[in-house]
């Protein structure tokens, strides 16, 4: 029987991590094999070796040996390792090493009925492994291979908003690196729609029309998460990279429903990219802040697939801040300032800001958050986003105002100190406790969600769907 090539190991100079085919099925010293009733001969194996498994991998087939398939997986945890981690081996029979392991991996799971046999341990230590996906990455196989959608074809993306995007990404970036590039500097650029947040993502007929994206231009930079999902699928697929998504409209169903992300795949990295994980915290607004991402995550479940992914994130991430179009939050040491002066602060930055709508309210948010500490924004310093239904466009039919508490002893025990203030198309106005209250009753005003935090000392009062 011919013998396979030996390979050398260059460290330890020991002879190949091979063994010989004829000792494929020297499985046991007896010539039986017996599980329940079943008994299975030792020729039956040779037959079972003599076979070919066929496989497709990313597109392309492949007729393997079922023996050479055995060979590997018979190999000890030493020699396994050696072969999965030495990048001088690349092919495995004339096949890519990986495409070879994942068909090792596929055969045994599709031949469930070997189960019904005795089987060397150490095969099953190699499928498990394999499964571990610690050794090999090949999680990507046969995921992902369609970059082209039909909802894609029917659909135009603003000529200027497109060149831009495409024309910015760096040459020398590798095809994920772009699609990060691509992810990053979209959400520098585009902001979420505060009309669609302040009736709780309810329908507005703009966002129910998948052809309004070609509407959303650089100045005009309004999206929702399908739309910035509907646009980033647009310029992946210019880039051949494939994905998959949750929104229903590429599977031929209606679109503006839901929350929607996208899955993509550039080689062996799986990433889920999720601009709008949180409205006033995801992406959008992050990326703007050059904050820590979460919404662009490889799914991989290798740890040194997602040590690489997020080093590519970091080296992207770092040629996007020049880009930066906010600046950062101070980082101060919150005793170092008394309640007045952080107040103080807190207004200047927010009166020196350019940002407008939801943008403007996140970073407002982000000011909160890195001035006050915790026990000042518990008693002494509450912001809440709320429903305004007399929007400054008479296109809308509501926006998104916040309002500001300030109480320099406790709201709860000094509910009379109170004092508040609301911006409006990022204005500061101050009110007294009656014009507020009166705001809500007459519906100019209100709770985005049953569930939002409530206005220190303002009496209980309904949520409403839209100003009569």
């Amino acid at each position: 029987m011919e013998t396979l090539e030996k390979t050398y190991c260059e460290e330890s100079q020991e002879p190949s991590i091979w063994i010989e085919k004829e000792d494929i099925f020297a499985l046991q010293k007896n010539s039986k094999i017996n599980v329940g009733e079943t008994g299975i001969s030792l020729e039956f194996l040779k037959k079972i070796g003599e076979k070919e498994y066929v496989i497709s991998v990313d597109g392309t087939s492949y007729s393997i040996p079922v023996k050479q398939l055995l060979s590997v997986l018979l190999l000890s945890e030493k020699r396994f390792d050696f072969l999965c981690k030495n990048p001088k081996i690349d092919t495995l029979y004339n096949v890519p090493k990986d495409h070879f392991l994942y068909a090792a991996y596929c055969f045994f799971k599709e031949k469930k009925s070997f189960l019904d046999y005795e089987i060397p341990p150490v095969i099953f230590d190699r499928i498990n492994d394999l499964k571990s996906l610690q050794k090999i990455d090949f999680e990507a196989f046969n995921q992902y291979l369609e970059y082209e959608k039909d909802i894609l074809k029917t659909i135009s993306l603003d000529k200027d908003f497109e060149t831009t995007m495409l024309s910015e990404l760096p040459e020398d970036l590798n095809d994920l690196e772009k699609a990060i590039y691509l992810y990053i500097n979209m959400c520098k650029t585009l902001t979420y729609d505060d009309e669609y947040y302040a009736v709780n993502q309810e329908e507005v007929e703009k966002h129910m029309d998948p052809s309004y994206v070609s509407h959303i231009t650089l100045k005009k930079n309004k999206v929702v998460c399908f739309e910035f999902n509907l646009m980033y699928a647009k310029l992946l697929s210019s880039l051949k990279v494939s994905f998959a998504t949750t929104d229903p409209a590429f599977m031929g169903e209606a679109y503006g429903y839901g929350h929607i992300n996208l899955e993509f795949r550039s080689g062996k990295f799986l990433v889920i990219a999720d601009s709008v994980t949180s409205i006033l915290d995801g992406d959008l607004v992050r990326a703007k802040l050059n904050q820590p991402l979460n919404g662009l995550v490889c799914m991989n479940k290798n740890q040194e697939t997602q040590s690489q992914f997020k080093q590519m994130v970091n080296k992207v991430y770092a040629r996007l801040k020049e880009k930066e179009t906010w600046k950062q939050p101070l980082e101060i040491d919150q005793k170092s300032l008394n309640f007045y002066e952080k107040l103080s602060l807190f207004f200047k930055k927010g009166k020196d800001t350019n940002f407008i709508g939801i943008d403007f309210l996140s970073y407002l948010l982000q000011l909160r958050k890195e001035i006050f500490t915790k026990q000042e924004q518990t008693d002494n310093f509450a912001m809440t986003i709320i429903r305004d239904n007399q929007p400054q466009r008479d296109d809308q039919i509501a926006t998104s105002s916040a309002i500001v508490t300030i109480n320099d002893q406790n709201f709860e025990q000094y509910p009379e100190k109170n004092q508040y203030y609301v911006y409006r198309n990022q204005k500061l106005y101050s009110l007294t406790k009656q014009e507020l209250q009166e705001k809500f009753h007459d519906q100019t005003f209100a709770y985005i969600s049953f569930e939002d935090p409530k206005i220190p000392g303002l009496l209980e009062t309904k949520k409403v769907k839209t100003l009569k």
